[in-house]
């Protein structure tokens, strides 16, 4: 199976997607097809034995669209799409400016005759009728085959398919107005005797066409600023990079640059492809990728990131992966998936979008058929009949689902967006949209509520020795070791500014401690076990206090007697504490579910505040936990690491990696936080409420404009009240209506977390 990401041509509107996406569902090999209207993309898995993009782009093109394919090359891709949609609302734009001032003066002119008959302080149009017929008549008819060209397309297209969408509506109420118009232009007695209105309808064909069409070219202008997102992350890739190759320092286009290369970044420059520092040292600035503001130390062996900024020194790297599978590519690929996915809050829409047109139709239809029959025995036949026309038109040009399209994945799209812009990468659009839903929230101790790495909690010294000598001759010892444990020691000397002595006859005794001898004097640094085996007495319920925070004890003694105790722990991340906090203040349940033992896990759940802690759990347990709570009617989000927790990620409802780009992590769950900072998950959630909130805001609007429009147009009203909706005002606010959903999704780009 191959899944392509498409890039789809001559879309218009919902139904244009959901025509596009049945016909290639029922294509042979066609697995699953997902159309995004907003983006104007598609995510189509196909088998390739049994069809290709040439079949599918034959079967499309009978409805009028086509399929360009996105390459690996994503930023010539986007080039040459952004050019091809540049270049046709170019062409939009000149057209609108020639017809629009035109339609313009039609309704003012339309309106002046109108009002001059009932007010007589307007003077009389001063153009005589018949020059302004033939001036309307030649401009409909340019407007008609020129602006209106693919909505007549689309009639033929339904009579011969049956597949209707929102051209079909505009092409049939404008066709008929205008054939009708032409009628009564140029066979007036053929009119009279069919005792038929004597009404021109072009100023009708002029205005509703270029309104629809002014309509498509805010809304596709519109649509172009949701997709900003991709093309922010695709600036931040550079063009080239400075390779070395041997003494010699060559510039290289980046699709030229191979795993193994050696790049140079100096100060200021853009780090243009991820590798491993092999020579420099430097700080970074990672905001634009993991979200994290402060600037990232690195010196030889760290991993840096193509797109982050070198901020100082020169550096050497080695790549370590092509310009296809870096951390800013995946993010892209992510971010573009996520934003053609589909939430579930869709599929009321899909469905609703699915029989919309029909039903239109068919209102049109009964509407006019209505006026004829039971309209001519209440007003004369002439003017049911002129009634009718008005409201078929009405009703086909204001029926367009397009608002109803756009209300979900405008939504999504600039939620997506406004998330990576955090740090925080959504899968797909369902994860977004349960997310802002969940009622529990299950984090890993480990790296997720602590630092994930082991700190020096405290420094006890006992018979005189001071906190500075037992650190000093500790980080002594420690240098020459390899145990995990002496990084924290280490980092605590460095700290404070504290200098290795030297060490004799090193020795490690494993799973105990180490020895060795300062300036004649030997010293042992190591568990109880160690010192028991010494003989060596020390205080067992000073060790036995430090277990029960959670911290490791580290004795320090020489040959005779305990010289202090070096306590290390994986202490809490600095806002662990105020982030569960404020998870608890948007109504969830916080739990800490953890491998740790008993003791560990109580301190630091202590420490954190959580509602509930679960400790000593094996990974397979901690998936049971999850599904225990789902089966109590929770939704739960766990927050792990993206590997060892993989198990529970994939068993709860969302499953929330903390990952310092981590590419395993990023495909591991539905959502990954680039930088281990657990207030990102807050942004998250919120940025979930809000996109869920301008969904259905959109939902609601479309829902309701629809509903209220429809009966109006029909002339429902025009007996009690004697409103009539104008097609003109049809065109109007249908245009508006689509320009309005897009505009309020795009308003979320404000927000601030």
């Amino acid at each position: 199976m191959k899944i392509i990401t498409v890039n789809i041509l001559g879309m218009h509107c919902a139904n244009c997607a959901l025509t596009i996406q049945n016909t290639l569902a029922v294509l042979p090999g066609v697995q699953a097809v997902q159309v995004n209207f907003a983006s104007e993309q598609a995510v189509i898995e196909y088998n390739e034995t049994a069809t290709n993009m040439a079949a599918m782009n034959e079967t499309l093109g009978k409805f009028g669209y086509s399929l360009l394919e996105v390459t690996d090359n994503i930023n010539v891709e986007n080039d040459k799409i952004k050019k091809i949609k540049l270049a046709e609302l170019t062409k939009q734009r000149t057209k609108i400016r020639i017809f629009f001032p035109l339609s313009l003066i039609i309704i003012l002119s339309a309106l002046w005759m109108i009002l001059a008959q009932y007010f007589s302080a307007i003077p009389p149009f001063v153009i005589p009728e018949k020059i302004f017929n033939i001036s309307v008549f030649i401009i409909a008819t340019v407007v008609f085959w020129g602006l209106g060209m693919n909505f007549i397309k689309a009639v033929p297209r339904f009579i011969a398919r049956g597949q209707a969408n929102m051209d079909t509506l505009v092409g049939l109420g404008t066709g008929v107005a205008y054939i009708y118009s032409l009628l009564v232009f140029f066979l007036p007695k053929l009119i009279s005797s069919w005792n038929l209105p004597n009404i021109l309808y072009f100023d009708v064909v002029i205005v509703v066409i270029t309104f629809v069409y002014l309509g498509k070219y805010l809304e596709a202008r519109a649509k172009l600023r949701t997709s900003e997102t991709i093309e922010k992350l695709l600036e931040l890739q550079v063009k080239s990079a400075l390779v070395l190759e041997g003494k010699a320092e060559i510039e290289k286009p980046l699709e030229d640059i191979q795993v193994g290369d050696i790049v140079i970044v100096k100060p200021g420059g853009k780090i243009p492809i991820d590798g491993e520092v092999i020579f420099g040292e430097s700080s970074v600035n990672e905001a634009l990728i993991t979200g994290e503001s402060l600037p990232q130390d690195k010196a030889i062996g760290a991993l840096v990131i193509g797109g982050t900024v070198n901020l100082q020194g020169v550096l050497h790297f080695k790549v370590t992966k092509n310009i296809h599978e870096t951390l800013l590519a995946n993010i892209i690929k992510l971010v573009e998936r996520a934003q053609n996915s589909k939430a579930p809050i869709q599929r009321l829409a899909d469905r609703v979008a699915r029989i919309f047109v029909p039903v239109v139709l068919l209102v049109a239809l009964l509407s006019f058929i209505t006026w004829l029959t039971i309209g001519s025995l209440f007003l004369p036949w002439a003017t049911a009949f002129s009634l009718g026309i008005t409201c078929f038109v009405s009703v086909l040009v204001i029926a367009c689902p397009c608002a109803l399209g756009l209300a979900t994945p405008t939504g999504v799209i600039v939620g997506v967006g406004l998330a990576s812009r955090y740090g925080i990468l959504v899968k797909n659009a369902e994860s977004l949209e349960k997310l802002g839903k969940i009622t529990t929230i299950v984090m890993d101790k480990t790296g997720t509520l602590t630092k994930g790495e082991p700190t020096v909690a405290a420094i006890i010294g006992l018979n005189n020795a001071t906190k500075e000598n037992i650190l000093t001759i500790a980080v002594s010892l420690e240098k020459s070791s390899e145990h995990p444990l002496a990084k924290a020691i280490i980092e605590k000397a460095a700290e404070q500014k504290i200098t290795p002595l030297a060490v004799e006859k090193f020795q490690a005794w494993p799973g105990q401690g180490i020895t060795g001898q300062i300036t004649g004097q030997k010293y042992y640094l190591g568990n109880a076990r160690m010192l028991e085996g010494l003989g060596i007495a020390f205080d067992s319920e000073l060790i036995q206090e430090f277990s029960g925070w959670g911290q490791t004890p580290l004795i320090l003694a020489d040959e005779s007697k305990v010289l202090g105790i070096i306590a290390v722990a994986d202490v809490l991340k600095e806002n662990a504490l105020e982030s569960v906090k404020i998870l608890q203040g948007l109504g969830l349940k916080v739990i800490m579910l953890t491998g740790d033992h008993r003791s560990a896990a109580d301190y630091i759940g202590r420490a954190a505040q959580v509602d509930e802690i679960i400790a000593e759990a094996l990974p397979a347990t901690k998936a049971e936990k999850i599904t225990a709570l789902k089966y109590a009617n929770e939704l739960v989000a766990m927050v792990g690491d993206g590997v060892n927790d993989s198990v529970a990620l994939s068993a709860a409802d969302i499953g929330i990696a903390m990952a310092n780009g981590s590419d395993i992590a990023i495909e591991a769950a539905d959502i990954t936080i680039l930088h281990g900072d657990l207030s990102k998950i807050i942004t998250a959630i919120k940025i979930s409420r809000l996109t869920m909130k301008k969904i259905r805001q959109n939902l609601f609007w479309a829902f309701f404009y629809n509903l209220a429009a429809l009966p109006i147009a029909a002339g429902l009203l025009y007996p009690f009240f004697g409103l009539l909706l104008n097609p003109a005002i049809a065109a109007l606010a249908m245009s508006l209506s689509s320009v309005s959903v897009v505009t309020n999704s795009l308003l979320m780009k404000r927000a601030r977390f």
